[in-house]
């Protein structure tokens, strides 16, 4: 029975699949976004709804998965797949959502709108965890006044990556602690800190996305 409170959403990006993840997202809502099928034998799913143009969709696919609910769209539409997945899933009010195949892939310009509307969505719905994974890297959107704690192993790398300017910027628990720093954008004076197990972020004002390098992150 799969628990509509966790939502999984298949995105077409890369993922290395492994027994942490699968536990994640098993028993999970899942949405699966146009080829980010692909994805669910790997990780051991049922798609609960498949959404798009399929123009990224195989002939093997639609024979697997011809009992799935699908949400057709077409092709000349102004919304990618991966934005259809996120308003299906946001409109169904779960505590977490795990995009998987969010980072990598062919597609650049993909991959930034993602993390972009990752952190609208997340802006939007403060009542709603997002964890964007390819599976050995994950983001976590880093909102103002919203404190955020990195559960990871000790010596786990991460970057806090601005998408603006960022004001009042604390990190703890890291090996290069901050303290109320402003970091301007396109700065790289939060890449690759050091976690010790207990991180938490913080900032006052401003948007980016934690960026962990250990596929054991929660």
């Amino acid at each position: 029975m799969c628990n509509s409170s966790s939502i999984t959403i298949l995105l077409g990006g890369t993922l290395q699949v492994d027994d942490d993840l699968k536990e994640r997202v098993k028993n999970s809502y899942v949405v699966a976004a146009d080829g980010g099928i692909a994805h669910a034998k790997p990780l051991g799913l049922m798609p609960d709804i498949w959404i798009g143009d399929f123009d990224s969709s195989t002939s093997e696919f639609f024979d697997d998965y011809q009992s799935v609910e699908k949400v057709p769209h077409s092709s000349n539409k102004n919304q990618s797949d991966g934005e259809l997945a996120l308003d299906l899933a946001i409109a169904r009010k779960p505590q977490t959502i795990t995009i998987c195949g969010a980072l990598g892939g062919k597609r650049t310009d993909h991959v930034l709108f993602i993390l972009l509307g990752a952190l609208k969505y997340a802006l939007d719905n403060p009542d709603i965890a997002f964890y964007l994974t390819r599976g050995d890297e994950t983001a976590f959107p880093l909102l103002p006044n919203r404190e955020l704690a990195l559960h990871c192993a000790p010596d786990t790398t991460f970057s806090v990556i601005p998408f603006s300017a960022l004001t009042g910027l604390t990190v703890s628990g890291v090996k290069w602690p901050l303290r109320d720093e402003n970091i301007a954008l396109g700065s790289t004076h939060t890449l690759s800190n050091m976690s010790n197990g207990k991180t938490k972020i913080k900032l006052v004002d401003g948007y980016a996305l934690a960026l962990v390098q250990n596929k054991h992150s929660l």
